[in-house]
């Protein structure tokens, strides 16, 4: 072999040798051209999943919000505590009622309370008859727990109906579920939501 034809063949190699590495690096360029977009993807996808997630805790913390607004506003108006309607809040929905005609019935029965308490003879003779003292500075849900004994005692009819609407007003018989349980159905509720 003369030294011409291994200068071209080492030429011929360098050359291929350049060519190749060319190539690799442009196959190189090309993959973490794909790698780069891959990622961008996947951080597009990320981002996409944890912002619906932010915005899913958001609209889980407005309704929680909401929620112990409402019941602020309700306990309220029925003259308890957030506590106590909390409680109030299972107990109804275990009782077979809802939270609006608890609402009603309690608002009615602080009313009675104070006319128990300025001495009205209908109403200390009806809280008399069942031996409860109504007075205003009893606690609302102590004197509910009361009169849900007696209706728990009284027969299923007219007598226990009337008695119902006499105390709460029309909405007063759908309370019967509810008090049918008695005081002691009601505080085992009461404990099952401190538990919750």
């Amino acid at each position: 072999m003369s030294l011409g034809t291994v200068v071209v063949d080492l030429l011929l190699k360098a050359g291929f040798f350049v060519s190749d590495t060319d190539r690799a690096a442009k196959n190189f360029k090309r993959r973490m051209k794909e790698i780069e977009k891959s990622a961008v993807e996947s951080g597009k996808a990320i981002g996409q999943a944890l912002s619906i997630g932010a915005a899913a805790a958001a609209v889980a913390l407005k309704a929680a919000v909401d929620n112990a607004d409402m019941l602020g506003e309700k306990a309220q108006s029925m003259g308890v505590t957030v506590e106590q309607l909390s409680r109030l809040q299972v107990a109804a929905k275990l009782g077979a009622t809802d939270l609006d005609t608890l609402g009603t019935a309690f608002g009615k029965l602080a009313k009675l309370q104070v006319a128990f308490s300025e001495g009205d003879k209908d109403v200390t003779a009806l809280f008399g008859a069942m031996k409860i003292s109504a007075d205003v500075g009893r606690d609302t849900g102590e004197v509910m727990r009361d009169l849900a004994d007696v209706f728990k005692t009284l027969p299923d009819g007219a007598q226990k109906t009337a008695l119902a609407i006499e105390l709460f007003g029309k909405s007063g018989a759908a309370l019967i579920p509810f008090l049918n349980q008695g005081a002691e159905k009601i505080a085992e509720m009461d404990a099952a939501a401190d538990r919750m």
